[in-house]
């Protein structure tokens, strides 16, 4: 089943060379709350993390769906236009595993999934509370298959509109209501 009609037309009336990261705020609370819908107890909020002291100022803009004041899932939007930026995608990159380690208190589901968006493509995390594990691993700057791109291009491969990208947020919903029910959140 394809995104219902609105979904793709939210996203569809942002130009491709969108320049303002908030352009997409309103098509993806519009998905979140498609996906965690407010009647069935999700909360969506959205998340400004102020960068920590020695970071440049880029703020950290996010949105996190709650249930029962619990971090169950969330998402960080960023431009399209980062996607074909090396020091865009390692921010991207950083600033995604600091949402992990900034909510890993407040977590009690056994995984918490986080996406980084940039425009449509996506790139998916999750932390395992049980071990503190975080996925995937970091790429160390001076990795022999990398060489210093620390956050590759391909790495933000999934679609949302594409078929694979579709099924693939189906998934990661499913297994978060799933863990929700069987966590009594």
């Amino acid at each position: 089943m394809p995104w219902p009609s609105y979904i793709k037309n939210a996203f569809e009336i942002i130009t491709a060379g969108a320049t303002h990261e908030y352009l997409f705020y309103g098509p993806y609370n519009t998905l979140l709350n498609f996906l965690f819908p407010a009647e069935e107890g999700y909360l969506m909020s959205a998340w400004f993390r102020r960068p920590h002291d020695g970071w440049p100022v880029d703020f950290t803009n996010a949105f996190l769906v709650l249930k029962s004041s619990h971090p169950v899932f969330f998402i960080q939007v960023k431009l399209p236009g980062d996607y074909e930026s090396c020091s865009a995608r390692a921010s991207a990159d950083e600033q995604m595993r600091m949402c992990f380690f900034d909510l890993a208190d407040d977590i009690k589901l056994p995984v918490l999934y986080g996406a980084s968006a940039l425009g449509t493509r996506l790139r998916f995390y999750t932390y395992r509370s049980t071990n503190k594990l975080l996925s995937p691993h970091l790429i160390p700057e001076d990795s022999e298959a990398n060489g210093s791109d620390v956050a590759p291009a391909e790495l933000w491969n999934l679609d949302l509109f594409s078929d694979e990208g579709y099924t693939r947020v189906m998934q990661i919903v499913n297994e978060v209501k799933a863990m929700v029910c069987q966590h009594s959140l």
